[in-house]
């Protein structure tokens, strides 16, 4: 995990990319107040200024701005597996 800043290149990604019809969209889409969509634009913006390639989130409202600026969103869940057998271990 990295921790970023939000800056003049992602403000600018996210005036490009989530405009305010779209937050307010989504806000109508999902009742939330509208404070609490530019927070996830906010992370959004950074993540995708940053290069990353996933949000992990256990906020699905990151998912319809995520793939707006072509981010996948996971769950912590997502990668949980069983642990594998050690070999001559019972």
């Amino acid at each position: 995990m990295e921790v970023v800043a939000f800056d003049d290149l992602a403000a600018e990604l996210l005036g490009r990319a989530l405009p305010n019809t779209i937050l307010q969209a989504t806000t109508k889409g999902t009742g939330l107040p509208k404070d609490y969509i530019k927070y996830d634009a906010l992370i959004v913006s950074c993540a995708a200024r940053h290069r990353a390639t996933h949000v992990i989130s256990l906020d699905g409202d990151h998912t319809g701005l995520a793939v707006k600026v072509g981010l996948v969103v996971a769950k912590p869940e997502d990668f949980l597996t069983a642990q594998a057998m050690l070999p001559n271990v019972r």
